[in-house]
This record gives structure tokens, C-alpha cells and sequence, in this order.
């Protein structure tokens, strides 16, 4: 019974064997670097890669890959390694609408250890674009007043060839104008009635001329009233 707890808890049977058998020892799994700085170059998909050794007193076997986002994943080629034997994981980052400095992070479970290592990937991203303001609010009851969020490509990004707003809620409607051809668009909101208090969630759907697509998110609010 206790062999067939442990199988069904690789990690732990692992980490037990690590300590009864010769054969897996704990502090084998060796990176070269636990950090990687990439430059972001406009890429939608980075990958930082992270070789390792294993130490000649024991294998290892690794097991789950765990990242810290949706937008990462982790992976490698085998789970069991042998005293000697290199890898390497990979992290994988999908950078599709992420700006700025990101910092993504992948757990890697295996049985030298008790604790997970930690695998970090460092980037500084582009800026995409400049929603502002990124909501707009009505009063309850109030006046039904038209709002403006203005959206302005980034400027290191393809011209856009198509840009679409469209409203979740048909309380508030959006009208689309082109201020400068491929880059800048006005978002008018305007609600058909200020008599519930609500939000409208906007989806702007850019498709850009290298084909590449992108949704942004921008919000109308009718808020209640201050007690």
C-alpha cells in the first residue's frame, strides 16, 4: 500500500528514493543560468533556454514544468536524466499584447530537490499602444454625455489595416473615427440611457498590415451615485 501511495505522487516517490537508493541523489540538477535577459526585436514568441548538467553522483528525474502565466509554457526533451547527462528546458513566452518590462517565471519540479528550481526570463517589450483613458463613466441618472478614448498604434508597430470596436453591452454604443490613417483612432461612447448603473466592456480587434492581430480592451461605466 505504501509503494502505491508513493507511485501515485511521482515527486514524492522520487524524493524518497533519492534518500534510500544510491542511484538518485539530491543536488544533481546543475543550470548553467537560472535568469535570461532576451531583447523583445517585435518577436510574438521568445523563447530563453536553460542548459543543465546532471552531477555524477546521482540521475534525476524531472517532472512537472510549472509557469507562473497562461502565456508561458515550459519545455524539455526527456524526464530522466543519468549522472553526466545535459538538457535543457526551454521557456516559452507568447508576447502578444504584453508591453513593458515582463518578468515570467517557470517551476521546475524534479527529484534533487524538495523544493522547485526556478527558471526566470527577463524582457522589455514594446510598446504596443496608448488607450487613454482606458474608461470612461457616466453618473447614474445623469446626462448621457458623449466620452472620447483615443487609441494610438506604437511606434515601432506595422501599420494598422483594419481596426473594430465593438460594445458587450447595446446600452452603450461606440462610433469609430480615423484621426491619422494606420495608426490613431477616436472611440466616441455614448450611452442610451444613464437609468442603471453598468459596464460595457469594448473590444478593439486590430489587424495590422504584416498580417499580425491584436485585441485591446477599453470600458464604459455608468456609475451609481455617491451616498
Amino acid at each position: 500500500m505504501i509503494v502505491l501511495a508513493l507511485a501515485r505522487n511521482w515527486r514524492a516517490f522520487a524524493l524518497v528514493a533519492g534518500l534510500a537508493l544510491p542511484g538518485v541523489c539530491l543536488g544533481q540538477l546543475r543550470f548553467e543560468r537560472t535568469t535570461v535577459q532576451l531583447p523583445a526585436k517585435g518577436a510574438d514568441l521568445l523563447v530563453a533556454e536553460f542548459p543543465f548538467t546532471v552531477g555524477p553522483a546521482g540521475s534525476v528525474v524531472i517532472g512537472a514544468t510549472k509557469p507562473d502565466c497562461s502565456c508561458t509554457s515550459g519545455t524539455l526533451q526527456k524526464n530522466a536524466y543519468e549522472p553526466g547527462e545535459k538538457g535543457i528546458i526551454r521557456l516559452e513566452f507568447r508576447t502578444a499584447n504584453y508591453e513593458g518590462p515582463q518578468e515570467k517565471r517557470l517551476l521546475v519540479e524534479a527529484s534533487d530537490q524538495p523544493e522547485p528550481h526556478v527558471l526566470t526570463l527577463f524582457t522589455e517589450l514594446p510598446k504596443i499602444a496608448d488607450v487613454q483613458p482606458r474608461s470612461v463613466y457616466w453618473d447614474n441618472a445623469g446626462p448621457r454625455s458623449e466620452k472620447l478614448i483615443t487609441f494610438e498604434s506604437g511606434p515601432t508597430q506595422p501599420a494598422i489595416a483594419s481596426f473594430r470596436a465593438a460594445s458587450d453591452n447595446p446600452t452603450v454604443s461606440v462610433l469609430v473615427k480615423e484621426v491619422i490613417p494606420g495608426r490613431k483612432f477616436e472611440l466616441h461612447l455614448t450611452p442610451t440611457n444613464t437609468t442603471e448603473v453598468l459596464v460595457a466592456k469594448i473590444s478593439l480587434q486590430v489587424s495590422y498590415e504584416n498580417k499580425a492581430e491584436r485585441t485591446f480592451y477599453c470600458f464604459g461605466m455608468v456609475k451609481p451615485k455617491p451616498e
